[in-house]
Parts: structure tokens; C-alpha cells; sequence
């Protein structure tokens, strides 16, 4: 008997142990080894040189609109009901006008980090003026 409750118990228990519930993984298991890349790897500061020596030449390299840290898209504009085609272009002016408002130019490189069932999820790394990064974004495109 004892032995039948340690030929359960173990594989279960090995189960339990290798799952992760880190939800910043769940849309992408290369996105997982990008984080681990990033926090090993890449620190603000690294130049874009070495960022190039490191993972080799950008999918993508210019300028990009963000909206700064702590500004979303509101929700009465992200979220109104658009069922015919005039409501839905009203909405995506609406955004629009938000993102030209509020966003803020931005010099970046990205890196295909995979391709889901969703859309491709990049590493986008944002550089300051003098090409050195200041901050690292893995996120569906």
C-alpha cells in the first residue's frame, strides 16, 4: 500500500511543482524565456551595439508612439459599443485622437519574440536619445 501512494503521489506531486501560475507567461512560453533573458541580460543603460551583438539585427527599428506611464486609453472610448461601420470609425477616431493628445514619441527596436495564436509578441526596447536603453516591453503587437 505504501508503495501504491508513493507511485500517485510522486508524479503529482513533480506535476504541481513544474506548473507555473506566473501569468505574465501564460500567452507565450518564448515570451517566458524573453523575461528571463531580459532580467539577466539587458539592463537600462546596455547600448544598442551590444543589444545588436547580443540578439542580432531588429525586426524593426524607428520611432513609436506610447502613451506615457500611468495613461490608458479611457474606457468610455476603448470599450463603446460599435455594431454599425460609422460607430466603429467614430471609436477608432476617438482613440485616435486620444493616442495624438496624449502619446509621446519614442526611438525603439524590436525583436519577433513569437508568433501566437493572437498576433506575434515582440520585445520592444525603448533607447533615450543618446542610444542607450531605457526600458524593455514584451508585449502582443
Amino acid at each position: 500500500m505504501k508503495n501504491y501512494l508513493l507511485n500517485l503521489l510522486l508524479p503529482m506531486a513533480l506535476f504541481l511543482t513544474a506548473c507555473s501560475s506566473d501569468e505574465k507567461y501564460d500567452y507565450s512560453p518564448r515570451a517566458k524565456l524573453m523575461y528571463e533573458f531580459v532580467e539577466d541580460h539587458l539592463q537600462p543603460g546596455i547600448s544598442r551595439e551590444r543589444i545588436v551583438s547580443l540578439l542580432g539585427r531588429p525586426y524593426n527599428e524607428g520611432v513609436r508612439q506610447f502613451l506615457p506611464e500611468g495613461i490608458t486609453v479611457p474606457d468610455s472610448i476603448r470599450k463603446s459599443a460599435g455594431h454599425t461601420n460609422e460607430l466603429r470609425e467614430a471609436r477608432e477616431n476617438a482613440i485616435n485622437d486620444f493616442y495624438r493628445t496624449h502619446s509621446q514619441p519614442d526611438t525603439v527596436i524590436e525583436y519577433m519574440v513569437g508568433d501566437g495564436l493572437l498576433g506575434a509578441t515582440l520585445l520592444v526596447i525603448k533607447l533615450d536619445d543618446k542610444g542607450l536603453a531605457r526600458d524593455f516591453i514584451i508585449s502582443p503587437e
